[in-house]
């Protein structure tokens, strides 16, 4: 298998961008900072989802290759509706037998389709860009697919969060509606 079947992340901790892109036009940019992950350079990122995806990329397993009669079909799947997943790590320039690691930089160090689940559900279709096989991969202990996990759609990786303040620090809380201005109504916090 070889090179063409390695999508796991093994240091999920050198990881410091995840770039994701389908053919809906969507595209996310998950970056790592000091005070947590940012989407597209502007929105905090939700980090239990970066966490989830993180999770994803280190327990992903080979579970067997595309078998070669559908081989052809999955892989004009994978080019017509698959999500492509770009992983950066910090990688030393020099890594002598793993022992002595030198002059770390940024390096984009994985690049895969990830496509839809197999009929029955229990695995995912992926392709390494450049490599000349599909496999399936799954997730140990896992009964499901893996494509749900690699969402290109800046919406689904948004933080949730509404008030950074504690409830008890809000003096209150105004609602407007536009279309119906008789229907607002206001909240105070009276102790």
């Amino acid at each position: 298998q070889g090179d063409s079947a390695d999508f796991q992340v093994w240091d999920t901790a050198s990881v410091t961008k995840i770039y994701l892109a389908d053919r809906d036009d969507f595209e996310t940019l998950l970056e790592r900072h000091e005070d947590g992950w940012t989407l597209n350079k502007t929105y905090k990122a939700h980090p239990k989802q970066v966490e989830n995806l993180l999770t994803t990329l280190y327990k992903v397993r080979i579970k067997m290759p595309v078998s070669v009669a559908s081989h052809d079909n999955v892989v004009k799947q994978l080019a017509v509706k698959g999500t492509k997943v770009e992983v950066y790590q910090i990688v030393p320039r020099i890594n002598l037998f793993n022992r002595i690691k030198l002059f770390n930089h940024e390096k984009r160090t994985k690049v895969f389709y990830v496509g839809d689940a197999t009929k029955d559900g229990s695995g995912t279709f992926m392709l390494k860009e450049g490599a000349d096989k599909a496999y399936i991969v799954y997730i140990r202990g896992f009964r499901g697919f893996v494509s749900t996990r690699f969402t290109a759609n800046p919406d689904d990786w948004g933080d949730h969060t509404i008030f950074h303040e504690s409830l008890g620090d809000i003096q209150s809380v105004s609602v407007e509606f536009q279309e119906k201005p008789q229907g607002g109504f206001r909240i105070d916090n009276v102790g």
